[in-house]
């Protein structure tokens, strides 16, 4: 087992200011690295734009080309579902709406506080086993796949945000009326920070694993934009090694790379019905990205983890969290990436355990006029 730093930044935002041992230089290398970039300097500045705009044009063309060619030639490959053992010992079937959802149940008559997790874009709940599995010894945890992801239908609605919220307020009805702790994985954090604003009484507590919602983070939200025309053509050519190689992107240990991963992210390309919602949901959530607005409301406490080499959460973006909260604890664990459970499931495990039950503590010791600094060392996976 290797020994992984993980560095601990507390902060509140009544005091208008952020944590005053924020790595302030890191953010200046950071700003002025990307001014270097965007001021490259052109011999041409109009001959490089017609070349830019030609080269646009040609893009467009090519990928209708494509897509056109991949519609008439190539059918997508149809299996059948798993069965509720294949996914999972904790499997459980329920319907909503009209459609099954599948969820991972792993509660028991000694659980004591409920966890419910919502994974991200293009998730499900086959990534989850393993923190699951390290949760199951000290909470109960739920974990549905959202709706038109892993091995639930896809819903009759646009796959808007307002539709996950009510797919998560029907979910939820099922587990009973007792507040909960709600866990968001990176497009799942938006959907978690969007509910416990509008369900106080509901989250006990909130944990944003590699949270994915502001605005323009990592500049998806422009690419949505300037693209958009284009999502039904281009998910048709997406192939099962683009997904791969996307997802080695996300994730640091290479092992934790299987051959079922990557299917479950592939499944939603395989059929119409999963193109449309990676469609819909890519353009409804990710081009509206707006969970900036809401965090400043979240009164409960906030634990983020966040894995050292996500590209999508540089020093920027954590000062921004950190600011944007009232009661919050943000861990930076190292050698880790943006799918931070599939990368070190135990030490996200033993964060959130401790999380829960150090809620009141923390609390008490992290006022609303104050902010602190932790450093320490842990052993990881």
């Amino acid at each position: 087992m290797e020994e992984v730093p993980r560095s601990v930044l507390l902060s509140s935002r009544a005091s208008g200011t952020t944590a005053k041992n924020q790595p302030a230089a890191g953010v200046r290398r950071s700003l002025a690295w990307r001014a270097a970039s965007d001021e490259a300097p052109s011999s041409d500045p109009k001959a490089a734009g017609l070349i830019r705009e030609d080269a646009r044009r040609a893009a467009y063309l090519l990928l209708a080309a494509l897509a056109l060619l991949a519609s008439s030639c190539a059918t997508a490959s149809k299996g059948a579902n798993p069965t509720a053992s294949e996914v999972s010992p904790w499997s459980s079937w329920c319907t909503l709406d009209g459609k099954r959802v599948h969820y991972l149940d792993a509660r028991s008559p000694e659980s004591g506080s409920t966890l419910v997790i919502l994974h991200g874009y293009l998730g499900s709940t086959r990534p989850f086993v393993d923190l699951v599995v390290a949760l199951s010894h000290e909470v109960g945890v739920v974990v549905p796949d959202l709706p038109g992801f892993g091995d639930s239908e896809a819903p009759a609605g646009v796959c808007s945000r307002e539709l996950y919220l009510q797919f998560l307020d029907d979910f939820l009805e099922l587990l009973g009326p007792q507040p909960l702790y709600l866990v968001g994985s990176s497009l799942g954090a938006d959907i978690a920070v969007h509910y416990a604003v509008r369900n106080p009484q509901r989250v006990r507590g909130l944990v944003l694993v590699s949270p994915f919602g502001l605005p323009d983070q990592g500049g998806h939200e422009s690419r949505v934009h300037r693209w958009q025309a284009l999502f039904p053509l281009a998910v048709r050519l997406v192939t099962k090694k683009t997904v791969e190689r996307r997802l080695r992107g996300l994730i640091c240990v290479d092992d934790r790379i299987t051959p079922e991963l990557i299917d479950a992210r592939w499944k939603p390309f395989t059929s119409r019905e999963g193109r449309r919602v990676v469609v819909e949901i890519t353009r409804e959530i990710i081009g509206r990205s707006s969970m900036d607005q809401y965090l400043p409301s979240i009164e409960k406490p906030v634990l983020i983890l966040i894995g050292s080499e996500d590209s999508l959460l540089g020093p920027e973006e954590r000062l921004e969290l950190l600011h944007l909260l009232a009661d919050v604890r943000m861990l930076v664990v190292e050698g880790c990436g943006h799918l931070l459970h599939l990368d070190s499931p135990s030490i996200v495990a033993e964060e959130i355990v401790r999380f829960i039950k150090e809620v009141p503590d923390e609390q008490a010791i992290v006022s609303r006029t104050g902010h602190r600094l932790d450093l320490g060392q842990h052993r990881g996976d």
